[in-house]
């Protein structure tokens, strides 16, 4: 006699044609739910009926493992008993059940909910190729939606001439081609929209491979608003042939972790600034045809590959991690170019003083960007001729930082810190002396910089008037 639960009901779903049902291979579980109650309760050879809802996906195959409670009556063994029951339904391929996900987007500045883009266009008499703008902003992006669009696989591209793009994750929810939600846009997703201008990304944790190839490239003017900074980590080309205005200048990866080979290797990068704040690695020619006037590599930075950023003439390169990120082993390859960028290029590099070892020092196992050379050790690890070089220390409230820069160069913003003042305090300037006496040198000051110059930063205590 049942006592009228079903204790444990998992369902699983596969859109494989071929999954045994008796293996767990090829099956992902949509649900599972837990004393759920059957009618009738009590009763022998009856049929026992009992509701449960999952979110519904695309499926082959739906498998459902009953485990039913029971009394055993006889007082012997109290407790419930479990009794194993295994039910599978099969649906053909045309008999997928009825897509229930609905999308919000706005194309051309026009609100349309359906069960996907191809039924919002087609019941709309929408013509793809004369769409301009594309928003996607709330409800349900489904894989088969990207499919459609023509990037993800035989690249026939619907919306050839879009010019904008909106996608919006944190209002919507977007799922895998096994019904999987993700915050992941798969390879080639937008891939094939040559006529680009703007993207915008929010909620986007990850960009796959390809993921915006030729992006903007028949564009006259290229991307020219690019807003991706929710997204984490970048694969491999991701923008490979992409064009960007000549006039975007910077970008804003605060949140970018990893950024693969060549991820921005298009042709069409004019960067010359990129905030990389959160990086960890950093592939190699990630921004191959760049030329950066300033890098600042986190703490957090743990590999830099080869090419991976290029520099300008006279370029500051500053690394806040204490322990020097893995670089290139080969001679002439660099972060900063494929020979002696930061000889050539008079580079500023600037390293914390803790880990001056690290960067310079002969302690250093692993040669990194460095190779060593018959030269002042401190400098023997750089993959550069140290000649024409100096190192220079400088000091705020004693912390130790060193700068590695061309000898003879002028003291200017690019060569000294900015400096976060302590509240109540003003910056005066820096000085040759721990004290703070004798001349001060800003920014703007015309010494020239010479072998074993230190500087102690110097402020000085203001009062607020009453």
């Amino acid at each position: 006699m049942g006592n009228g639960v079903f204790k444990n009901i998992d369902v699983y779903y596969t859109t494989d044609p071929g999954a045994d049902p008796a293996s767990d291979t090829g099956w992902k579980k949509a649900g599972s739910f837990e004393n759920i109650t059957y009618s009738p309760s009590t009763g022998t050879g009856t049929n026992r009926a009992a509701t449960f809802e999952f979110d519904p996906v695309e499926a082959l195959k739906v498998k459902i493992v009953v485990r039913e409670s029971y009394s055993s009556g006889s007082g012997q063994e109290p407790e419930n008993q479990y009794a194993n029951a295994l039910e599978i339904t099969t649906y053909a391929v045309n008999d997928v059940p009825e897509d229930k996900l609905e999308i919000g987007v706005t194309i051309d500045d026009q609100s349309y909910t359906g069960k996907s883009i191809q039924e919002i266009v087609d019941k709309n008499s929408i013509t793809p190729k004369n769409v301009e703008s594309l928003s996607i902003t709330n409800g349900n992006l489904e894989y088969k939606d990207l499919v459609w669009l023509g990037g993800v696989t035989d690249h026939n591209v619907k919306f050839r001439n879009l010019k904008r793009l909106t996608v919006d994750l944190e209002h919507t929810k977007m799922y895998t081609e096994t019904g999987e939600e993700t915050k992941a846009l798969p390879a080639y997703a937008f891939s094939g929209l040559n006529n680009l201008e703007e993207v915008r990304l929010s909620g986007v944790k990850e960009l796959g491979s390809f993921c915006f190839l030729n992006a903007g490239n028949r564009s006259s003017q290229g991307l020219e608003v690019f807003e991706i900074s929710s997204v984490t980590k970048i694969a491999n080309h991701a923008f490979n042939g992409a064009k960007f205005t000549v006039r975007m200048k910077t970008l804003s990866l605060p949140n970018a972790q990893i950024i693969g080979n060549s991820a921005f290797d298009s042709g069409g990068a004019n960067f010359t600034s990129v905030d990389l704040s959160g990086i960890v690695e950093l592939g190699e020619n990630a921004f191959k045809e760049c030329s950066f006037e300033e890098l600042v590599f986190p703490e957090s930075s743990r590999s830099i590959g080869r090419n991976a950023t290029p520099i300008k003439e006279g370029a500051s390169v500053t690394f806040l991690s204490e322990t020097a990120p893995e670089m290139p082993t080969i001679t002439g390859h660099t972060p900063f170019g494929d020979t002696d960028e930061l000889k050539e290029k008079n580079a500023a590099v600037t390293v914390p003083g803790a880990g001056i070892s690290s960067y310079y020092g002969e302690k250093v196992t692993n040669t990194s960007v460095f190779v060593k050379e018959d030269i002042n050790p401190i400098f023997r690890n750089w993959n550069i001729n140290a000649t024409g070089h100096c190192l220079v220390k400088y000091m705020v409230d004693s912390k130790e930082s060193f700068a590695f820069v061309p000898e003879g160069e002028k003291i200017g913003e690019a060569r000294l810190p900015e400096v976060t003042i302590p509240e109540g305090k003003v910056f005066k300037g820096w000085s040759e002396k721990e004290d703070g006496s004798g001349e001060l040198f800003t920014k703007d000051s015309k010494v020239n910089i010479r072998s074993g110059m230190a500087f102690q930063c110097d402020y000085t205590v203001t009062f607020n008037s009453i």
